[in-house]
């Protein structure tokens, strides 16, 4: 990444980078689409969208179409934070 870029999120259960889109837990697991379905779904089952799971992090039963929602958001990283220098000097009076 560039400076002051972050690399962007992985995804917390195959570990790649989350590029285009994620689904999201309230206990803030994120995740490919792909991998959580995969993770929800029987290995019999015929089904591309599962109706649900639970979450691998929380264990919390939670609902396909509000991980969607949650996860709608726009993947993207937090900037790291710059360190702030101070151009002028305080004075003793703003201290106390």
């Amino acid at each position: 990444p560039a400076v002051g870029e972050s690399a962007p999120l992985p995804c917390a259960l195959c570990a790649s980078a989350i590029v285009r889109s994620a689904i999201a837990c309230r206990c803030g697991l994120r995740s490919h689409p792909s991998c959580l379905a995969l993770r929800f779904l029987p290995a019999n089952d015929a089904s591309v969208i599962p109706s649900g799971g639970l979450c691998p992090r929380c264990s919390a039963h939670v609902l396909w179409p509000d991980l969607v929602r949650r996860g709608a958001a726009p993947v993207r990283p937090r900037p790291r934070a710059a360190a702030t220098i101070a151009t002028q000097p305080w004075e003793a009076s703003q201290l106390t």
